[in-house]
Order: C-alpha cells, then structure tokens, then sequence
C-alpha cells in the first residue's frame, strides 16, 4: 500500500481526488502499531531474552521505524499536494468559466454586430407601418362615429393581442420600443473594442 502512494507521489500532476484518495489509504496507523509493539517486545528481551532474539528485533523495529517515517512523511507531502492540486483546479475552473463567458459575450457581440442593423431597421420599418394603419384605422373609425355609422375597425394591435389593446395591458408597442440605430459608416470601429460606441436613436416616434 505505501509503495503505492510513494509511487503516486513521484508522479506529477495527480489530481485532488486521486491524492485525497491516498490520503486515507496512507497506513499510518498501522505503521505506528507496528512500531509500538516491536518496542514492546524489545523492551521485553532486553529483561529476558538472547542476544540474537534482541538483535533480530532490533532491526526488524529499525525497518518499522523506517516505514512509520515514510508514513508521516507521505501524510505531510500529500496534504501539502492536496492544497496545491485544489487550488489549481480552483483556478482552471475560473479560467474555464470565464472563458466560457467571454466566448459567448464575443459571438453574441459578433452576431449584433452582423444582423442588428437590418433587423432594428426592419423592426422600425415595420412599427412604422402599424403605425400608419393604426392612424388610418383610427381616423376611418371617427369618421363612422361622426356619421353614426356603425362599421368601426378594430385597431392593428387588437389584432395582434386577439383582442386586447395593449395601452390596457403593457402598453402599446409604438411606445414601448426603444432602438438604437447603428450608422454603417462607423462599422469599422465595431472591430474596435476602445472605440466609443456612436449608435444614434432611431428616428421613429408613436403618435
């Protein structure tokens, strides 16, 4: 078993679980068992014992020593690797995550960068328009209210909801949306991450 960990321990790049793993597998316990009871029996044939009994003891506790040594010495290396290991992979998961972020942040700028422009411009041509049929529409209704014609239109946006006018509920999308306008002549600096951003406001106002 110790073999094994010292073996682990002259590998580098050993991951947290893996040294934690061989922390609890260190046989320290055992090694100091070992130990107390060779100075045990020691003791024992220093009173009452031969000199080859003695002696064979003596290096066999020499080697229990040793191996208690190592024991300690594997537990003090592996929590000192265990720290390191932990903090790295503390830092790889930041670095990791903020990589993950920053791609994302950057391919969501590159595709604003791409299709904003056309859909703001569409999105406005299209407000533009509801706002013109709702204008239409309004005006053909007061001219039935002031004919006592009953033949009133329903509003675009009554249609759009399925039959709830917005202004009762969110609000009407003529006053609710809000878009800034991308000059293409200032594309070039989109590729400029110091350049200021000089997007100007739609020129679209609800009646």
């Amino acid at each position: 078993m110790l073999a094994n960990i010292l073996g682990l321990l002259k590998k580098s790049g050993a991951g947290s679980a893996d040294l934690r793993q061989a922390l609890t597998e260190t046989p320290t316990a055992e090694a100091k068992a070992a130990v107390e009871r060779l100075e045990a029996e020691r003791r024992r044939l220093l009173l009452d014992g031969s000199e080859k009994d003695l002696k064979a003891v003596e290096e066999t506790l020499a080697s229990a020593r040793r191996d208690l040594d190592r024991a300690n010495a594997a537990t003090e290396e592996l929590q000192r690797r265990i720290a390191e290991a932990e903090a790295k992979e503390k830092t790889d998961a930041f670095n990791a995550e903020r990589k993950a972020v920053e791609d994302e942040a950057q391919a969501t700028a590159d595709a604003i960068r791409k299709e904003y422009p056309a859909l703001a411009h569409k999105l406005v041509a299209m407000l533009k328009r509801l706002q013109a049929a709702d204008t239409a529409v309004r005006e053909f209704n007061h001219r039935c209210y002031a004919s006592n014609r009953d033949l009133r239109i329903s509003m675009v946006q009554e249609r759009v909801f399925n039959g709830y006018h917005p202004d009762g509920l969110n609000g009407s999308l003529l006053t609710q949306v809000s878009l800034p306008d991308i000059d293409p002549e200032f594309a070039p600096a989109w590729n400029d991450p110091q350049a200021p951003f000089r997007g100007r406001p739609m020129t679209f106002k609800a009646a």
